[in-house]
């Protein structure tokens, strides 16, 4: 059952439930085959699809010239406005992300974003979650960078936040300056180099590194 059929049967019955629950899809899908019995159904389908897409529309309704306005309890009732019930959206999940921009003799460590990664394809700065209920204490976000990436490192100061959303999750990049220690690029971080700040506008950068990159620069 497509939106537009959804929204037109809603409002035929005067359904004020959530048409995406359990009793809703079955009260509509009872309905939907009760008005199917007859001589040409698909025939039938098609223009319930073409009046939800063209008459009982979302918004501002045509009702004055809907074929089966006599038939429909939200436009006897004046509920066209309430019906559908919104579909509820699942609230932002917050999650912690921390961004390290690696120095070495006036460069900065970029590693290319894997397949299957968020923002695959691009460049950024070594980047990963971090459990918000830890601290960030300059060691502890040291041995992390170790972890994902092999170097040892001090961290320097911290650079920005950066909030942003990606599909439904509301992240808070926290992003370091760290000087390089030891350790080089290998398997651990594949696709990576270092970079010069003049160079930076000359790779693909993810959005939240293309920031860090301005601010470096």
């Amino acid at each position: 059952m497509e939106a537009n059929t959804l929204r037109l049967y809603c409002r035929l019955l005067g359904f004020r439930g959530d048409p995406r629950s359990a009793a809703g899809r079955e009260l509509l899908w009872e309905f939907a085959g009760r008005i199917a019995r007859c001589k040409a159904p698909g025939l039938l389908n098609q223009a319930l699809m073409e009046l939800g897409a063209t008459v009982c529309t979302p918004e501002n309704p045509a009702c004055g010239r809907c074929p089966v306005r006599t038939s429909c309890i939200a436009a006897a009732r004046g509920w066209q406005a309430e019906i559908p019930l919104p579909e509820r959206r699942a609230a932002p999940t917050a999650v912690t992300e921390i961004a390290v921009a690696i120095h070495r003799d006036g460069r900065y460590l970029l590693r290319k974003r894997a397949p299957g990664e968020r923002w695959a394809g691009l460049w950024d700065f070594v980047r990963f979650a971090w459990d918000d209920r830890e601290s960030r204490r300059p060691a502890d976000v040291q041995d992390a960078v170790r972890n994902e990436s092999g170097f040892d490192v001090s961290i320097t100061r911290p650079l920005v936040e950066i909030r942003h959303s990606v599909t439904r999750y509301r992240i808070t990049l926290c992003c370091y300056l760290a000087e390089w220690l030891a350790g080089e690029i290998d398997e651990k971080l594949r696709d990576a180099r270092w970079t010069a700040p003049r160079q930076f506008a000359r790779l693909p950068l993810s959005t939240t590194g293309r920031k860090l990159a301005r601010l470096l620069s």
